[in-house]
């Protein structure tokens, strides 16, 4: 037999192979009572996810049309989507952890290796021992002067705009991209790069390489070692994976000669994770490049949008924007000290700030969604269904923060719900879950929050915001990994004319 006629017999035999194999797949699929869209054979509702970008809406849609509980299937996959807190209770508030889908984990793993995200079992246990010692109350009080210096260098590149609209887009990432790399590796950006025109650059590339990401979540084939270089998202997969493990394996040998010669003055999350630690535990090379990875990418981009959503939503409602001023201009006064670092104490007296913040998370959470496997079948929604064994189940967190009975006019940006009498102080358990419930809940909410409070109040004692992005424009966001609006923050910042000149 010629070669080629070989060679297509061979192709012929595996595509019928993969054809049965997906046949049986099909057939054996998990099966519910839970509503959901008509299915196709083989493909289920794989369609819903084909036309890109994915926006916020697509499961919004379902939900209108299906119920509080719906079903998809990608495949024979499926997926039960869940909106009410009742059912996140009874997902995720259990003594042993809820292991995460393993497609995400898949995904997951292709830019952060096997972190506290990707992780599970024991391994996964050993890893949050690892790590969170240095998420407690005490430990990030070390980071607070490091909040502040980033903050303040936000509001430097805000004034080289010089009142005109821009996309703070880029300039978010480089913020945050500076204060993970001083808290986790406790040292400055600029000792890895001390050119800041190349520190833009690699957030603009991380910015970039978000937005292909968001792509290959739902073309999974780009991200397989095989067709990496056949597509331009695979290769950048690629050439940013080669840059982040190069340069945070040459940030942990820095680390590693500062505590040898005792130059670090504040504990990084880092070391949790070095020899001496005082778990008295050791982790491998590669779990402590993978977990510096993980850390440093999870507290980039979700922090950095936040922090857009946010500044663009006071741009849209001044009148809340003005509330916040006010509360800052009391707390810190009309001396020279007004521009002065914040303290964590100064938290305590801005309930306004604080509300903004939690007002953006129920909109906007940092995470849209979260999957899990379910591993026995789960009663849901009172049980009038069940969530079936080898299913997955979604915890629709952007979707249960609007739920209408939870949150009356859920749509409408109003802080007031988490002041003091508001509708939200006395909410129902698990309505509210901005970053996660449950034994797998961010570890690093706390972090986060500290460091988007110290942003704000440093950025509106110093600028007006005015809108560029609408609010529409802000509901077009990708429904990926963590949230992003198509078109990115556009704002234009105007200094406040107040300010007392004493100041520095």
């Amino acid at each position: 037999m010629p070669v080629p006629l070989a060679v297509c017999a061979a192709l012929a035999s595996l595509c019928s192979g993969v054809l049965v194999l997906a046949a049986w797949l099909w057939m054996t699929r998990p099966r519910t009572s839970i509503p959901g869209p008509p299915t196709l054979p083989l493909l289920g509702n794989a369609t819903l996810f084909y036309k890109l970008p994915v926006l916020l809406d697509r499961l919004g849609d379902l939900k209108h049309r299906y119920g509080d509980i719906f079903r998809f299937y990608v495949g024979p996959k499926l997926v039960i989507v869940i909106t009410e807190p009742e059912d996140v209770q009874r997902l995720l508030v259990t003594s042993k952890p809820r292991e995460r889908d393993p497609y995400l984990g898949f995904m997951l793993s292709t830019i952060q290796g096997n972190g506290l995200l990707v992780n599970k079992g024991e391994v996964w246990k050993l890893h949050r021992k690892f790590v969170e010692p240095g998420f407690h109350n005490e430990e990030l009080e070390k980071f607070m002067d490091t909040f502040n210096a980033e903050a303040s260098f936000l509001c430097e590149k805000l004034a080289e705009s010089n009142g005109t609209e821009i996309d703070l887009t880029v300039w978010l990432i480089l913020t945050t991209l500076r204060t993970i790399h001083a808290t986790v590796f406790s040292f400055k950006l600029e000792n890895m790069e001390p050119d800041l025109k190349k520190q833009e650059e690699l957030a603009a590339e991380i910015v970039d390489f978000t937005r292909a990401f968001s792509r290959m979540l739902y073309r999974p084939w780009t991200a397989i070692s095989f067709f990496k270089w056949m597509t331009e998202d695979g290769r950048k997969l690629v050439r940013i994976n080669a840059f982040t493990r190069s340069f945070a394996q040459k940030s942990i040998s820095l680390v590693r000669r500062n505590l040898s010669n005792k130059n670090i003055s504040a504990r990084s999350l880092l070391t949790c994770l070095l020899p001496g630690n005082k778990l008295g535990v050791t982790a491998t090379e590669k779990e402590i490049l993978d977990e510096a990875i993980t850390l440093s990418s999870t507290g980039t981009e979700t922090t950095a949008d936040t922090m857009g959503y946010m500044m663009t939503l006071l741009g849209l409602h001044p009148e809340w924007q003005e509330r916040a001023q006010r509360e800052l201009d009391d707390v810190f006064g009309t001396g020279g000290d007004y521009l002065r670092p914040v303290t964590t104490a100064d938290f305590a007296q801005l309930p306004v700030l604080d509300a903004i913040v939690k007002e953006t998370l129920r909109l906007f959470p940092t995470a849209p969604a979260a999957p899990y496997v379910v591993t026995e079948d789960i009663p849901l929604a009172g049980g009038r269904y069940v969530a079936p064994r080898g299913s997955t189940a979604m915890v629709a967190y952007y979707l249960l923060h609007r739920q209408p009975q939870l949150f009356p006019d859920p749509h409408k940006f109003d802080p007031s719900r988490f002041l003091e009498g508001g509708s939200a102080t006395n909410r129902k358990p698990y309505s509210y879950v901005p970053f996660g419930v449950g034994p797998r809940k961010c570890v690093g909410g706390r972090y986060a929050t500290l460091q988007i409070k110290t942003v704000l109040s440093t950025v509106l004692r110093r600028y007006h915001i005015l809108p560029g992005s609408s609010r529409k424009d802000l509901e077009e966001s990708v429904f990926s990994i963590a949230l992003f609006p198509l078109t990115g923050y556009r704002v234009t910042f105007v200094p406040r004319d107040n300010i007392p000149s004493s100041s520095p």
